[in-house]
């Protein structure tokens, strides 16, 4: 176990990139391969998989590249720093210049480059600490961004919609990923993330449909929708102390489990990821509450086994499962709007014996066409159970048969 703690670790020192193939990393020796599946289309949005083959992708060599030309940039001086406001030139690969007028050029402003489609290469010096959003939004050509090092944070919608980009270098002072910043980039295969990193923002990586490796050793916060519809996502690793929304993974219907490192001794951080039959639960230190956040749609099983400690079932935790039976632990106190969201094969829902539920939302179940009983007779007469919480329809419309 540590041998292979180590080993991914140093692995992380040695790449720490966004790319669609990272060489002799071991993590990605198949993510060349979408894979035999790669037609299938996400329910949940409109992104398609790629398919075919993505070719070894080997990142560009900058040693022998000059600078670009000063006038191909439109740009102001405050404070005695360079802001880059613009792009005018021709060339596809771009080397923005350290210093421009000896002056250091510190920040790329909103929009520098978006939907330029001739670019297929930008170096940004580590001069560089802030960038804009949506610099390269609609670059198509884009295939490689080269980050300085120094940055904190990657934009909103910096590369929204850059089909073509298969690498960008994750930066070592890196803190966080804002919304919609890799969104449908579509021939990325591989997220490794350095340790600074502290949160990646929602949609940040939607519609990815080859990513196949995300590593997030300690990342405390993941947003909503985070990696949706990357319908061929296999490999995560996320911290035991990471917050998250359980919609963060919907429609990733290859992803069957996730390995989970474990937290700091002595560490502050209330919060806890468990793993167990498919289902990733939140918690805290004082195993107070138990949250079922998220079942993976790749895990397969035909009857949902729940931890007996679960106490909620968060909305869309069980989103495009395919179990056909649940009974809920007596524990659980709370079911969401769409915990049960097309769970197509589910036809029997029932409630272990002094069940203490208190409240099912409405549509808590939605979208599940072959739900034919919900018995509720363990469940206290005075629960707040929406009379649209099936279905649309109320539990008397699923009532077992007598």
């Amino acid at each position: 176990m540590f041998r292979k703690l180590f080993a991914v670790m140093l692995m992380v020192a040695m790449c720490m990139t966004v790319t669609a193939c990272s060489g002799d990393n071991k993590t990605s020796e198949n993510s060349g391969n979408v894979g035999s599946d790669a037609t299938e289309t996400a329910e949940s949005g409109t992104a398609e998989t790629v398919n075919e083959e993505i070719p070894a992708y080997v990142p560009f060599d900058w040693t022998n590249v000059a600078d670009t030309a000063a006038s191909a940039f439109e740009y102001t001086t405050p404070d005695g720093n360079v802001l880059i406001l613009g792009y005018t030139g021709t060339d596809t690969t771009v080397r923005i210049p350290e210093t421009i007028d000896g002056l250091p050029v510190t920040d790329i402003g909103v929009d520098v480059f978006r939907n330029n489609e001739t670019i297929t290469h930008v170096y940004i010096p580590d001069s560089v600490t802030v960038i804009g959003e949506n610099t390269f939004r609609g670059c198509t050509a884009l295939v490689e961004v080269r980050f300085s090092d120094t940055l904190r944070y990657i934009p909103v919608a910096i590369f929204s919609g850059c089909k073509a980009l298969k690498y960008a270098n994750m930066p070592a002072a890196l803190v966080g990923i804002e919304q919609s910043a890799f969104l449908d980039c579509v021939l990325l295969t591989e997220v490794i993330l350095p340790e600074s990193c502290n949160y990646i923002s929602e949609k940040a990586f939607s519609g990815c449909t080859s990513l196949t490796t995300v590593y997030a050793p300690k990342v405390e916060n993941i947003g909503q929708l985070t990696f949706s519809d990357c319908a061929n996502l296999t490999n995560v690793t996320l911290y035991e102390g990471c917050y998250l929304h359980g919609n963060a993974f919907n429609s990733c219907k290859k992803l069957s489990g996730v390995t989970i490192l474990p937290i700091e001794e002595g560490s502050l951080r209330n919060v806890r990821l468990i793993f167990e039959n498919g289902i990733l639960y939140m918690t805290n230190t004082e195993g107070s509450y138990m949250y079922a956040m998220r079942m993976f749609e790749g895990y397969k099983c035909d009857t949902l086994v729940l931890n007996p400690a679960t106490t909620e079932l968060h909305f869309a935790a069980f989103y495009g499962c395919g179990f056909s039976s649940a009974e809920i632990p007596a524990n659980v106190t709370k079911i969401e709007s769409r915990a049960f969201s097309g769970c197509l094969n589910l036809t029997t829902i029932t409630f272990q014996s002094g069940s203490a539920l208190n409240t099912i939302e409405r549509e808590a179940v939605a979208y599940c066409n072959a739900l034919v009983t919900v018995d509720l007779s363990a469940v206290p007469a005075d629960a707040n159970i929406h009379e649209e919480a099936f279905n649309g329809k109320s539990a008397a419309d699923y009532a077992p048969a007598k």
